[in-house]
């Protein structure tokens, strides 16, 4: 949180009393149980290794019902 703070100005204070788990996120929960064992016995044992370029960090705030856009921070390339 500190570096997300000093380094790009992520400053949400509600969420500075809480865990913070920075993730990506490569699935979504409507894959039915039936398909996620299907799935898992398909990739559980592979190896992944991607490399891309993020344009942009956004900031996503839960409403109780959906997660929303709370910010979005354009990420430059350091030369």
């Amino acid at each position: 949180m500190d570096e997300l703070e000093s380094s790009l100005g992520i400053v949400h204070e509600v969420s500075k009393n809480r865990p913070f788990s920075p993730h990506l996120t490569v699935g979504f929960r409507d894959l039915t149980k039936a398909n996620f064992y299907k799935a898992w016995d398909e990739f559980k044992d592979r190896q992944l290794h991607f490399e891309f370029l993020v344009p942009q960090l956004t900031l996503l705030i839960h409403n109780g019902h959906c997660w929303e856009t709370h910010q979005e921070f354009l990420l430059s390339k350091k030369e």
